[in-house]
């Protein structure tokens, strides 16, 4: 016998959690493949949506900040070593939610901190936003997140 889904789909995939901003993070791949999109675009069921909570923000947690944490050398590191295969031929690390919940996100436990936080979010704003990325940019990014 079967079953009419057509009642429950929009239940599984109400609009809101497509508005953007938002996180893309793709399931499997080599390290993490991520970027910040501003649209209300939807996406596939490979690639997660992730975004900062309204009670994070004012502490410095902003989407910027996570996605400067998520595809930062450190944590392409850290997801190799725990999640990747040593067989070459399958050398992707496969994305859950379940993993990505266990990743180290630098936290903010002052004002220099959160000052530190908005910095890195307004590079990472920056690289997003022009044509040509910055190695300069991109490395002061890194170097920020490591002093966190």
């Amino acid at each position: 016998m079967r079953t009419d889904l057509s009642p429950l789909l929009p239940a599984l995939k109400r609009d809101h959690l497509f508005k953007g901003p938002k996180i893309l993070i793709r399931q499997a791949g080599v390290g993490i493949a991520a970027t910040l999109v501003d649209d209300d675009c939807r996406c596939p069921q490979s690639v997660y949506i992730y975004r900062a909570t309204t009670e994070a923000e004012p502490r410095g947690y902003s989407n910027e900040y996570l996605l400067a944490n998520l595809v930062s050398r450190t944590m392409n590191f850290i997801v190799m070593k725990r999640f990747g295969e040593v067989d070459p031929a399958r050398a992707f690390a496969k994305l859950t939610h379940a993993r990505i919940e266990t990743l180290p996100i630098a936290k903010l436990d002052d004002v220099e901190d959160t000052a530190v936080a908005r910095e890195i979010a307004t590079l990472v704003r920056l690289l997003l936003t022009e044509d040509n990325l910055s190695r300069e940019v991109d490395q002061k990014i890194e170097l920020l997140l490591r002093r966190l």
